[in-house]
């Protein structure tokens, strides 16, 4: 055989066996989940004592249940999740990821397991100025935002005359850096938003009314044969009282609080 033909012939079986590596068979075979997430974004995940918890932890250690394997997680730079898919260093992306029209063309996304909105984190001295998101579209106003995510966009659209600053760090620092008034305003999700101003009621402040609808999806590569299954998964935890459970547990109580890891 010519070998520039058997070469191709070995490159088009590795491409191939790449792109079904992601696919429901292949990942029952290895008895594994590889799960990506970025894993800094309480109550969705993070570092406990005994490991990765968190909501979405939960949502995919069930659907590994459910196609009887195991999980594994990869903690992922935020920015490098959805290629994470592409080059086959995961099967699957969980990490309160909104789907949008952009990551669509990038990935395949389950039905939405949580629906989220923007909400607004400010530093207490800023309070009796910003009562609202119509109040953040001022020179005077400096918000920060966390880079790559949905706020990121949204912000420079919407809120185009204020001062923005987008920095490439875990949410977290974001936070600190309201608190310590080197900004004004975090504009962020809803959930992990009221889960900091809890925890620093005396330097933080927290609008809570959502002004967005943002659906959060688990992101599989194109063409996977995860997708459905996910799909199914959603909406047998949804009808069986399972979700709500869950729910309860990570967004309505503080409980969790006990299981994440000291720093």
């Amino acid at each position: 055989m010519n070998p520039k033909v058997l070469l191709l012939s070995f490159f088009l079986i590795f491409a191939q066996t790449t792109a079904f590596a992601q696919n429901l068979a292949d990942v029952q075979k290895r008895g594994v989940l590889r799960v990506g997430f970025e894993n800094n974004y309480p109550p969705f995940e993070m570092d406990g004592k005994d490991g990765d918890v968190g909501f979405d932890v939960e949502i995919a250690k069930g659907f590994a249940r459910e196609l009887g394997v195991k999980a594994e997680f990869f903690d992922i730079e935020w920015d490098n999740l959805l290629p994470s898919l592409d080059n086959g260093s995961v099967d699957m992306v969980i990490s309160a990821m909104t789907i949008t029209t952009e990551r669509r063309e990038k990935a395949d996304f389950s039905s939405p397991y949580f629906v989220s909105g923007q909400a607004i984190l400010l530093n207490r001295s800023k309070a009796s100025a910003i009562k609202s998101f119509r109040d953040l579209n001022t020179p005077s106003v400096h918000i920060i935002e966390k880079q790559g995510t949905f706020a990121d966009g949204f912000v420079k659209t919407f809120f185009s005359k204020a001062k923005i600053t987008v920095i490439d760090t875990k949410e977290d620092d974001i936070v600190n850096m309201v608190a310590n008034k080197q900004a004004d305003v975090f504009v962020y999700d809803l959930p992990y938003l009221a889960i900091a101003a809890l925890q620093d009621k005396e330097r933080l402040s927290l609008i809570d009314i959502p002004f967005t609808y943002e659906p959060f999806g688990a992101a599989f590569k194109r063409g996977s044969t995860l997708k459905k299954p996910m799909d199914n998964y959603i909406a047998k935890i949804k009808a069986n009282g399972e979700y709500d459970k869950l729910y309860r547990y990570w967004f309505l109580s503080t409980d969790w609080l006990a299981q994440k890891a000291q720093k």
